[in-house]
C-alpha cells in the first residue's frame, strides 16, 4: 500500500507542477515515477531499507529523496509547498475535456476558481468571459465540458483499481490461515472502469480472513458479513473482499469475479439443473455444499467449459461454453515482440540498449523503436536527420551479435489534413511505421475521420496507434467514426493498435472485436517510455482477451521473419 501512496503523491505533484507552469520534462519525471510505483511488484519500503531505490528505473537522487520522505511521513516538502500554492480540489479541473493546465491556472489566479463547483458557478455568473483571452464562447465551452464530464461513465479506472487490488491481495496472502488471495471483480475481467476494488480469499477460517482484510485495508468499514466485507479506502475508493473455505474456492472466485450479468446466468443455469448457487457456495439438489475446489470444477458441475474471466459479461459466453465452443484466447506468452516503444531520443527514459534488454528479459525476438516525429516538439520529436542518426545506432546494435532485433521505426504524427509529419524517403527507410494523432483534437467528426483514414492510405504506414485518443476517465475519445476507420484499415491491409498503456487501452475491447471481425490485424503494444513499462503489455492482453481475440488475430505473435515479410508486403 505504501507503493500506491507514493504513486498518488507523485501523481498529484506532477499535476500541480503542470498547473504551476513547470517544464514538461520535470512534470513527466514525476508522472513516470507515479506510473512506475503504481505497477511496481517490489515493496518500496523493503527496497528503501536495503538502499536499493536507485535500482528502480527512472529513480534518481531527487526522486529517491522524496520517496524516502513519503515512506516516512506520507508526504514530502515539495508536495506540501505545491499544496500551499494550489488546493488539491483544483485537480478536478484537469479532468475537464478541453481544459488544460494553463487555463486552470488562469482561472485560479484570475477568479479564485479552485474546484469544479466553483468553476460552474463562475461560468454561469458570466465571470469567466471577463478573463483575458476567454470570452463568451470559451465560457460556454467550459459549461459544455462540465456537462460532458458529468455524463461520463462512473467507476475507478483500471489503471488505479488493479494495482490497489493486487496490493490488497498481496497483503492478504501473507495473513495467517489464508491459502489463496486473488485480485478479482472488474479488474480480473479487465473492465476499463470498475465500481470497487475486489479481492477473493480462500482460507481455513473465512471469518478470520475477513477481519484480516478490514485490518489490512484500513479506512471506514461499510460491511462486515459472513462472506463479504467492504471498506471505504483513504483514497475514496470502495474495496470489498469475498472469503470462503478451500472446498468452495471455485465458487468464491466466480462470485467475486462477476460480472453480475454472468452470475445471474449461472444462478439460472444451476436452478435448471436442480442446484443452487448462493453466495460463495454451490449446493446440490439435496441442499448440500458441492465441492468446487477450483473454477473449472464449478463450471464442469454445470455442464459447461470453464469461461475465462475476461469473457464473463453475458455476451454469449455461456452459450458457447455449453457447446464447448469458446475461443482459445491470446496469452502474453504468445507475443514475440513489442511494436511501439520510445527511448531517450524523444521523450523516453531508456536508451536503446536498456529498452532492448528489458524486451529480451520478456523473451521477445524483436522490439520496434518508434520515437516521436518532429511535430511533437514537447517530446523532442525526431527530425529526418536525427531519425537517420538513430537508425545507424540501431544497425550497429543489431550487428553486435545480440539475440534480440531492434526494428527501425517511428511514431509519425498525423497532421490535421491527414498528411504525415516526415517525408516519404525517411519513412521508406524504416522497418515499422506507427501513425498517431497527438493534436487538434477539436476537429469535427468528419474532419477527424478523413484525417485518420487518409493516414492509413500511406504506403509507408503499418499501424495506427491509440486510434480514438481517449484517456480512460479523463479524456473523451476523438469525434471519430471508428467503423469507417476499421473499414479503411481492412481496405488498405493495415493494422490497428490496442495500446496497453493502462490509461488508454485503445482500441477498446469492443472496437478491437469489430476490427478483428472485419479482418483487420491487431497489434498489442505498450507505447513504453521506460524499460519498466514493457510488462504493462498485460493490460493490452487483458483487453484483447476481453475482445475474444486469439493469437491469430494479433500481428506481433508472428516470429521476426514473418513479421518483416508482412511489413514489406504492405508497401
Amino acid at each position: 500500500m505504501k507503493n500506491l501512496q507514493a504513486a498518488r503523491v507523485f501523481e498529484n505533484i506532477a499535476a500541480l507542477m503542470e498547473i504551476s507552469g513547470e517544464s514538461p520534462f520535470k512534470v513527466n519525471a514525476y508522472r513516470n515515477a507515479a506510473n512506475t510505483f503504481a505497477s511496481l511488484t517490489d515493496d518500496l519500503e523493503q527496497l528503501a531499507a536495503r538502499g536499493e531505490l536507485r535500482s528502480i528505473p527512472g529513480v534518481g537522487e531527487a526522486i529517491e529523496k522524496k520517496t524516502l520522505e513519503i515512506l516516512e511521513t506520507g508526504t514530502c516538502g515539495l508536495y506540501e509547498r505545491l499544496k500551499q500554492q494550489f488546493p488539491l480540489t483544483i485537480l478536478e479541473l484537469l479532468d475537464l475535456p478541453g481544459v488544460g493546465a494553463r487555463t486552470v491556472r488562469a482561472l485560479y489566479e484570475g477568479l479564485g476558481v479552485d474546484s469544479l463547483e466553483a468553476l460552474e458557478n463562475a461560468a454561469r455568473a458570466g465571470r469567466v468571459q471577463q478573463l483575458p483571452r476567454m470570452g463568451a464562447k470559451a465560457e460556454q465551452r467550459i459549461l459544455e465540458s462540465i456537462e460532458r464530464l458529468r455524463a461520463r461513465p462512473s467507476g475507478i479506472p483500471i489503471a488505479r483499481a488493479l494495482p490497489l487490488a493486487v496490493a490488497l491481495a498481496t497483503r492478504m496472502q501473507g495473513s495467517p490461515g489464508v491459502l489463496q488471495a486473488v485480485a478479482a471483480g472488474g479488474v480480473r475481467r479487465f473492465g476499463e472502469l470498475v465500481p470497487c476494488v475486489t479481492v477473493a480469499v480462500v482460507a481455513e477460517d473465512p471469518q478470520e480472513a475477513l477481519q484480516a482484510f478490514l485490518r489490512e485495508a484500513g479506512g471506514t468499514v461499510l460491511e462486515a458479513g459472513e462472506e463479504r466485507a467492504a471498506v471505504r479506502l483513504s483514497g475514496g475508493e470502495e474495496a470489498e473482499c469475498f472469503a470462503g473455505r478451500p472446498e468452495n474456492a471455485g465458487a468464491v472466485l466466480i462470485r467475486a469475479t462477476g460480472s453480475q450479468a454472468h452470475l445471474r446466468r449461472l444462478e439460472a443455469l444451476a436452478a435448471e439443473r436442480g442446484y443452487s448457487f448462493e453466495g460463495v457456495t454451490l449446493l446440490n439438489p439435496r441442499g448440500e455444499s458441492l465441492s468446487c475446489p477450483d473454477e473449472e470444477s464449478f463450471y464442469f458441475a454445470l455442464g459447461m467449459s470453464p469461461v475465462p474471466p475476461e469473457l464473463r459479461e453475458d455476451r454469449g459466453e455461456v452459450e458457447a461454453a455449453l457447446k464447448g465452443d469458446l475461443p482459445a484466447l491470446i496469452q502474453s506468452s504468445d507475443l514475440k515482440g513489442d511494436l511501439h516503444a520510445h527511448t531517450v531520443f524523444s521523450d523516453g527514459s531508456g536508451t536503446l540498449e536498456q529498452m532492448a534488454e528489458a524486451a529480451r528479459r520478456l523473451g521477445y525476438e524483436y522490439l520496434a523503436i518508434t520515437d516521436h516525429s518532429q511535430a511533437l516538439t514537447v517530446a523532442r520529436g525526431l527530425t529526418p536527420e536525427r531519425l537517420n542518426e538513430q537508425g545507424q545506432l540501431i544497425d550497429a546494435f543489431n550487428a553486435s551479435g545480440t539475440d534480440i532485433r531492434l526494428l527501425k521505426g517511428v511514431e509519425v504524427d498525423i497532421r490535421p489534413d491527414g498528411s504525415l509529419d516526415l517525408p516519404d524517403e525517411s519513412l521508406a527507410a524504416l522497418d515499422w511505421v506507427v501513425a498517431s494523432i497527438h493534436s487538434h483534437f477539436a476537429l469535427s467528426r468528419q474532419e477527424m475521420t478523413e484525417r485518420a483514414v487518409r493516414a492509413l492510405s500511406s504506403p509507408f504506414v503499418h499501424v495506427q496507434a491509440h486510434p480514438t485518443g481517449r484517456l480512460i476517465g479523463s479524456r473523451d475519445p476523438h469525434a471519430l467514426d471508428v467503423d469507417a476507420l476499421i473499414e479503411a484499415a481492412a481496405r488498405a491491409g493495415k493494422a490497428l493498435e490496442i495500446n496497453s498503456y493502462p490509461e488508454r487501452l485503445d482500441l477498446s475491447a469492443e472496437n478491437a472485436r469489430k476490427a478483428a471481425d472485419a479482418g483487420v490485424k491487431i497489434v498489442v503494444s505498450t507505447d513504453s517510455h521506460h524499460p519498466a513499462h514493457l510488462p504493462k503489455v498485460s493490460y493490452g492482453i487483458g483487453t484483447a482477451r476481453r475482445a475474444g481475440l486469439t493469437a491469430g488475430d494479433v500481428l506481433n505473435t508472428l516470429p521476426l521473419d514473418a513479421l518483416l515479410e508482412w511489413s514489406r508486403s504492405r508497401r
